[in-house]
């Protein structure tokens, strides 16, 4: 059985109950910078982006990241990813079923 996964009510979920989030797609294309580069700059270490996911970003040019504030406007955590369903899934999993994203 194929597994479907729906982002439009994955995004609607996520915003009935968070106090904010937001979505990046390349983020390092606007400022000229290497995905690589950009992650530093961002200080995303291997607790938030595994290892793998970190170096097939880099390996395709290719960087999401949903940022939440879940409870107030001051603390927040990111999710990554290359694709942007799956970033949008990982969020969902963390939010909703405990995992780290």
């Amino acid at each position: 059985m194929v597994e479907t996964f729906d982002i439009a009510e994955a995004l609607r979920a996520i915003t009935a109950k968070v106090c904010s989030w937001s979505i990046e797609v390349n983020p390092h294309r606007a400022v000229y910078e290497t995905v690589d580069y950009h992650l530093q700059r961002a200080e995303a270490d291997d607790d938030e982006i595994a290892p793998e996911v970190r170096a097939e970003c880099v390996r395709r040019d290719q960087l999401v990241w949903l940022q939440c504030y879940p409870y107030t406007p001051v603390g927040f955590w990111r999710v990554y990813h290359w694709d942007t369903a799956e970033c949008v899934k990982a969020a969902t999993q963390r939010m909703f079923g405990g995992g780290n994203g």
